[in-house]
């Protein structure tokens, strides 16, 4: 970023003044960097690269060779490389040892300005002086005037870090894997992030995944429209509303092929924000501060976060049915669809309460149906058996909860029946969870 101090001042031009090359040269240089300032003041991330060829071929011997390049420079220097430019590559074999040890950058560089010294000539000059092509007179369209230009002088740097001398644009990482140089997954720094680009598609994968998810839970309300199960009907939208309510402004900035990275890293970041309220614990995520210069590594963390959160809070493989409680006892509908099926208890104990306590109050606790009751407690049987698991599929027990595994086949377990769980130890549940869940395997999708 461009610092005030960088900016020259603006040169005071008065009638009768002798006139030279660095007059005009200071003025130029004013208005490009006043303008680098505020650019730089406006969007610290303007700058990357928009279209990269590389000579496969090549780079598997030993050289990288950048055939097209256009890319912006950190201090905002347009580089534009072409086939009809002179020759873009470095030699890799130098490196071949520490490519073998591990990944290095390649850097498109150009020397950084030097007050005081020739723009051109020189090994760190930062222009290279060229015929430009005859100009005619915008008014009459004659005389062509040939007018000398200044071209950067990009090349390719491979190191560690970027030399302090250069003005450094990371475009690839490379490594050695055998006898052969090749390109790892890294991500340059972009100004636009088109559909077809890596992180566009990666960015597609999102979007997709949550309307699949979205529009399966959308058939589950639909077949559920005219049940009476109040709870599963408003569990189904409350996750509905989780996935699509950021969804929209993700997309539009991703659609339209232009937008920049960092426009679309805070239109992820709003999405993980709503994703939250699917989790085992319902707060976002610290996501990772923005790296323009490594977009692989910012946007593939994100990504983990929303499948990670969609994943915990939607298990399509089990419904969830909460106990209500009341006089020490907890209660649910067993209903006769859940025939068959594996049948698990989540048990989440009261603040304070220690594990332990927890799965013995269960273990000593009745479970049956609610008409059962009285014969459990007359022949002092404890019910249907229960085994405690860590996890059962993708059902998997979060901190501080237990879950526990019913007798599938249990005399206890009536269809159609409420399913009673309580303690004749407790009889107020004084000592018992906080919450109980009954998770019942699915058989398919509307479930």
């Amino acid at each position: 970023m461009r610092r005030p101090a960088e900016v020259p001042a603006a040169v005071q031009w008065h009638d009768g003044m002798l006139l030279s090359p660095q007059h005009f040269q200071e003025a130029a240089r004013r208005s490009e960097r006043l303008l680098d300032y505020h650019l730089g003041q406006l969007h610290p991330f303007h700058y990357g690269v928009h279209h990269l060829e590389i000579d496969a071929g090549l780079l598997a011997s030993g050289t990288l060779r950048v055939l097209e390049v256009e890319a912006v420079l950190p201090d905002h220097l347009v580089v534009h490389h072409t086939a009809r430019d002179p020759e873009l590559q470095v030699d890799l074999k130098p490196h071949a040892a520490e490519l073998a040890a591990g990944p290095l950058t390649a850097y498109l560089a150009v020397p950084k300005e030097h007050l005081g010294g020739a723009a051109t000539g020189g090994d760190l000059a930062r222009y290279r002086s060229i015929e430009g092509a005859p100009v005619p007179d915008d008014n009459t369209g004659e005389e062509p005037l040939p007018i000398p230009r200044l071209v950067p002088v990009a090349r390719l740097l491979v190191a560690a870090a970027p030399p302090a001398r250069f003005v450094c644009l990371p475009v690839a990482e490379l490594r050695r894997e055998g006898e052969a140089f090749v390109r790892t997954e890294y991500l340059p720094p972009s100004m636009t992030v088109p559909l077809t680009s890596p992180l566009g598609a990666m960015c597609g994968q999102i979007t997709a995944r949550l309307r699949e998810k979205a529009l399966r839970l959308a058939d589950r309300l639909s077949a559920h429209s005219r049940s009476k199960e109040r709870d599963v009907l408003e569990e189904l939208r409350r996750q509905i509303h989780a996935l699509v309510t950021a969804l929209p402004p993700f997309e539009v900035v991703l659609g339209t092929g232009r937008s920049h990275p960092y426009a679309l890293y805070l239109a992820l970041s709003s999405l993980v924000g709503h994703l939250a309220a699917l989790a085992r614990m319902p707060v976002p995520p610290v996501l990772p501060a923005y790296q323009h210069d490594d977009l692989r590594v910012t946007f593939s963390t994100a990504r983990d976060h929303v499948f990670r959160l969609v994943d915990e809070g939607i298990l399509e493989s089990f419904t969830a049915h909460p106990f209500d409680f009341g006089e020490g006892r907890y209660l649910v509908e067993f209903q006769r669809r859940f025939a068959g099926r594996p049948v698990l208890v989540a048990v989440r104990g009261r603040r304070g309460a220690q594990e332990k306590d927890v799965v013995s109050w269960v273990e000593g606790a009745l479970i049956g149906s609610a008409r059962r009751a009285r014969e459990m407690q007359q022949s002092r049987v404890l019910g249907a058996g229960r085994r405690r698991v860590d996890r059962h599929g993708d059902l998997i027990a979060p901190a501080g909860t237990v879950l526990f595994e019913l007798e599938p086949s249990s005399p206890y377990l009536d269809l159609g029946e409420p399913l009673l769980i309580f303690n004749t130890g407790d009889p107020s549940a004084a000592a018992g969870p906080a919450e109980l869940v009954l998770y019942v395997k699915a058989t398919d999708e509307r479930a």
